[in-house]
């Protein structure tokens, strides 16, 4: 209670109120007591900002208790009243009662005593029931503000109660919408809703229980439920209540986060097989071709040298899908125009795909330019129309389409790996046989294929996935057995402009010179092929195993040496990358071209080399290097 009980004694008798008075200054100590005698005292008691207690006769002069208890409700309903009086009945009693009178105390000597224990009791009664409305209050606050779903179901599934999250959650406008739905219903597999149940009836709750509900829109979320039964004295069980969490956007993250760390596992193992496979390649390709280039080879040879250099050309082309995959494929970017990259394969596809098969163009008219590398765009159309054809052996429909993509937070929400932002969506669709849930969570993955064995080598997608990665993109497949696949490519857009293309040199076109190059290559029989190689196109070659061995060279021979030829990846701790910093730091006109199975350093930066540095894959051609050569010296 208060220091100070502010009381209203409301009774047109001064002995009576006299009494009153008395009896409660004998248990009760720091009183303000106001006594009302009346109807204009009492309207302006009202008046004022409230009292704890009032305490008023049935019978006044001017009105009546049960007038001033509704008058007094009416103004601070949670006022303790107490009837004191004398003239009063029964029926009196239970209609006060009724109105909300706290206690009835008669006006007799025997119950004088009484009063002040009424009003004790009624006041502690009061303060008891401002607690409990408070704590009501408080856990409705909580439960209408938390921000997980609460709810509360009866076995049978009927739903007694939801809070605002739990109906946003499932996606209904209202709580009377949910409420109206059996709970049974919202689980996508019923039988989970009858597992939980089995297993409360153990231990009375269930944590974290993972399953999949069903949106009013008929979307399906996965959800995380803690659940427990409140029974009555005999242990049966009233109704369950618990917490319902969204975690479907969380279980796409965790499933990107492994497919991504899975990916990345594959593609270290897959690069640095392919490293070491492309320096051994570009030995057999290069003296392969070099000895095709004599005139003095007998005709007997040529065939099977022949033979030799196109099985190293499919070589070449598996260990550059393998790179491909696991982004480790220099990419040498500028802004594009989809719909043109798409034209210049048209023919192509045409002829990849057979007559059985229709192919259709649907390419927007107006699509923002996309930063890429033309090659791999057009590698990504030509293994999606090839994988369609195969998943259409009696003929079909290939669409093509291109559309812009301006992707939202809302859109992000529901596919983990896109992102906000404009994009370039390039769909593939075919009306093939579809796949299945096991074969679509797989297809990625290099070297798996449904294929027969000895068809194809399971390296097409992951080819696509790799590109597609490496231009900062990302793929959505959707397929339905007997009713296709779609395969959706979506690549950020460029504020740059579209350039024209411009015309190359072909290799049959490569002169020689007589400028001194520097070649550093780690690999001895690759250093030989390339020292031949330069020489028969009349270049003065001087040689260094390590980027150590070039240093040393340097000072006896920089203003001689027109160009650096290395090898990214080198022993003794200095790369090519940063030789050929160091060396341009004395000679900033030396040109530089850099060689390598793959270098994780230039892929990073995509290569947007400096002016005179050019980047020549592994394994390459003699006239390929040639080319390459020639080129650099003359930019």
């Amino acid at each position: 209670m208060k220091d100070q009980l502010r009381i209203l004694v409301v009774d047109d008798n001064p002995d009576d109120r006299a009494l009153a008075i008395r009896e409660l200054q004998r248990d009760f100590s720091n009183l303000r007591i106001d006594q009302i005698t009346d109807a204009t005292n009492f309207a302006l008691a009202l008046e004022a900002d409230g009292c704890d207690l009032v305490i008023t006769d049935y019978q006044l002069r001017w009105s009546d208790g049960l007038a001033v208890l509704r008058a007094i409700k009416n103004r601070w309903p949670d006022c303790t009243v107490i009837m004191f009086t004398g003239t009063g009945s029964e029926e009196v009693a239970v209609e006060a009662m009724k109105a909300g009178l706290d206690d009835y105390v008669l006006k007799a000597s025997k119950h004088y005593a009484r009063l002040p224990g009424a009003v004790r009791l009624a006041l502690e009664r009061k303060a008891q029931w401002r607690a409990l409305k408070e704590a009501e209050s408080r856990y409705l606050a909580l439960f209408n503000d938390v921000l997980i779903g609460l709810w509360k179901t009866t076995p049978e599934g009927k739903i007694i109660d939801a809070n605002p999250a739990m109906v946003q959650t499932l996606g209904y406008p209202d709580c009377d919408s949910l409420l109206r739905v059996n709970a049974n219903d919202l689980y996508v597999d019923p039988g989970d809703r009858k597992r939980w149940q089995l297993l409360i009836g153990r231990d009375d709750a269930v944590r974290r229980y993972e399953t999949r509900m069903r949106r009013r829109d008929c979307s399906v979320i996965w959800v995380e439920e803690n659940i427990r039964a409140v029974r009555d004295a005999e242990s049966r069980v009233l109704y369950f209540e618990g917490s319902v969490e969204d975690i479907t956007e969380r279980l796409n993250l965790e499933a990107q986060l492994r497919q991504s760390q899975k990916m990345e596992s594959i593609g270290q193992l897959a690069a640095g097989v392919a490293h070491d496979f492309n320096n051994i390649l570009t030995i057999v390709k290069g003296h392969t071709d070099l000895l095709l280039a004599k005139s003095s080879v007998l005709p007997e040879l040529q065939e099977p040298l022949k033979k030799i250099s196109a099985a190293a050309d499919r070589a070449a082309n598996l260990t550059r899908q393998l790179l491909t995959f696991s982004r480790r494929q220099i990419i040498q970017q500028r802004p594009l125009d989809l719909k043109e990259v798409i034209s210049n394969v048209a023919s192509m596809l045409e002829r990849t795909l057979g007559e059985d098969i229709v192919l259709n163009f649907d390419l927007a008219r107006q699509l923002p330019a996309i930063y890429a590398d033309a090659s791999m765009v057009e590698q990504i159309v030509i293994n999606l129309a090839v994988n369609a054809r195969d998943a259409m052996p009696r003929g079909g429909q290939l669409i093509v389409r291109t559309a812009a993509a301006d992707i939202d937070a809302q859109y992000v929400q529901q596919n983990a790996e896109a992102r906000v932002g404009q994009f370039v969506c390039l769909s593939i669709t075919d009306t093939g046989l579809g796949m299945e849930a096991q074969v679509l969570s797989r297809i990625f993955d290099p070297f798996f294929t449904t294929k027969e064995v000895g068809k194809g080598t399971g390296l097409g997608l992951a080819t696509v996935y790799g590109i597609t990665k490496l231009h900062r993109g990302w793929i959505e497949v959707s397929s339905k057995v007997g009713a296709g696949t779609v395969f959706r490519i979506f690549l950020p857009t460029t504020s740059k402009q579209v350039e024209p293309a411009t015309m190359k040199s072909t290799e049959k076109d490569v002169r020689g010179g007589s400028e001194t190059i520097l070649v550093v290559e780690d690999e001895a029989e690759l250093r030989l092929m390339a020292r031949q190689i330069l020489e028969c196109y009349g270049y003065r070659v001087l040689e260094g195993a390590t980027g150590a061995e070039a240093l040393k060279l340097w000072p006896q021979h920089a203003q001689e040496i027109d160009l650096l030829l290395t090898d990214m990846v080198m022993p003794e701790g200095i790369t090519g990358w940063e030789l050929a910093g160091k060396l341009r730091t004395e000679k900033p006109d030396l040109k530089v071209i850099c060689t390598s199975g793959y270098s994780v350093d230039l892929a990073k930066m995509n290569f947007d080399a400096p002016q005179g540095i050019r980047f020549l894959q592994k394994p390459f051609k003699p006239q390929s290097l040639a080319l390459a050569v020639r080129e650099c010296l003359d930019a």
